[in-house]
């Protein structure tokens, strides 16, 4: 699209935006995404029945489908987070400073779990930092520069705390349910049984 005079959008092109160049790895990204979701969601309705009547044949074999598609997708899922990644490092990297709180460029620029970005002091504080990791994930490189958001203009920058702190709750609860994945499976296999206890089902 582009802006006339009076700031109004005009030249709109759908397909343009639907098919650029992030399209591919955003696809795949919320296709596995939407998969997590719905597995884990119908994994739960089946759990929750199955406290009710643990006779319930429906259910434990419905739990056990919806377990399967959800976690073969939760454990997928990050190798298509790291193509995004990669993606965005390139071809985005404001969004990836905002994302991981990222002011100064550096390289061998560390991964941020939790921390709470300031952008008044430009840091972002109690953050658990992983040497070199954002360079290699953004770049395949431990020594790569990273952009920080010092290097643009502010009012290009995205709210960053909000941006950071959706992308943590993002990962966080993607690595629970791929970690609940591999649990499940592996008590499925060592049993040749989907366990369904209570301490399980809840």
């Amino acid at each position: 699209f582009t802006l006339d005079a009076a700031g109004k959008v005009v030249d709109v092109d759908p397909f343009a935006a639907m098919l650029n160049a992030a399209t591919l790895t955003e696809t795949l990204h919320m296709t596995l995404a939407a998969f997590v979701a719905v597995g884990f969601a119908v994994a739960g309705i089946h759990a929750w029945r199955l406290r009710k009547d643990a006779t319930s044949a429906l259910d434990r074999r419905a739990l056990g489908i919806a377990l399967w598609v959800g976690g073969v997708a939760a454990v997928l899922q990050p190798i298509s987070g790291d193509l995004s990644a990669k993606h965005v490092a390139e071809h985005q990297p404001i969004k990836l400073a905002a994302m991981e709180g990222q002011f100064e460029t550096e390289r061998c620029a560390p991964l941020r779990i939790g921390g709470f970005p300031d952008e008044e002091t430009r840091t972002t504080p109690f953050a658990i930092e992983v040497p070199c990791l954002l360079s290699f994930l953004g770049h395949g490189d431990f020594d790569a520069e990273v952009k920080g958001l010092n290097e643009f203009p502010k009012d290009l920058w995205p709210p960053v705390a909000v941006t950071h702190f959706a992308f943590q709750i993002m990962v966080g609860i993607g690595t629970l349910l791929a970690l609940t994945a591999l649990v499940l499976g592996f008590l499925a296999w060592r049993k040749r049984a989907l366990p369904t206890g209570k301490r399980v089902l809840t």
